[in-house]
């Protein structure tokens, strides 16, 4: 998709998310990359990490985070 000059596109991948997501990034040379966050318990984020905060860590780029119920529609 292509508007006001800027490019975006939703691409669906088998892997590791945290890995995946970062790696194709770097295959596009993206400049931003849009994630969720889910609202996980302590436990949980320890036993399965986190991808937000992996993407963040190891992106080649600025990541935007977006928080459950905040795109208007309660649906993300």
């Amino acid at each position: 998709m292509s508007a006001g000059g800027l490019r975006s596109r939703a691409v669906g991948k088998e892997g590791d998310p945290k890995t995946t997501i970062v790696d194709h990034a770097k295959e596009w040379g993206a400049d931003l990359i849009v994630v969720g966050s889910s609202e996980k318990s302590r436990i949980e984020k320890l036993i399965l990490g986190s991808v937000s905060e992996s993407v963040i860590k190891h992106a080649p780029c600025s990541v935007l985070v977006v928080k459950p119920g905040t795109l208007g529609n309660g649906k993300l």
